[in-house]
């Protein structure tokens, strides 16, 4: 049950980070789809079913938003995001670790 609610806690610090940072951008027009993609090491049974209701609900309140996520083992997500990174193409939101 800890782990559910530090994936969820972690979710919203990542989502508010994202509304909150960088220089404006142009918006979607109002019912235009946008399409987010979503990193995450949460491979497990457990936490790939936190995630998928966490993305269930965001989208069933923002219809206009498909989230695509990506469940990746711990070593290869890190090597991953770091290629993408480099190369100018991150995911849209990643789950990171602190220190």
């Amino acid at each position: 049950m800890k782990r559910l609610i530090t994936l969820a806690l972690v979710m919203v610090v990542a989502i508010s980070m994202l509304s909150a940072a960088g220089a404006p951008e142009a918006t979607a027009a109002k019912g235009e789809q946008i399409t987010l993609n979503v990193w995450h090491i949460g491979v497990d049974v457990s936490r790939r079913a936190t995630m998928e209701k966490a993305i269930a609900r965001y989208q069933a309140a923002n219809p206009n938003v498909k989230v695509v996520e990506q469940a990746i083992e711990n070593d290869p997500y890190k090597t991953k995001l770091k290629t993408a990174m480099g190369g100018g193409n991150p995911p849209d939101l990643f789950i990171t670790w602190g220190g």
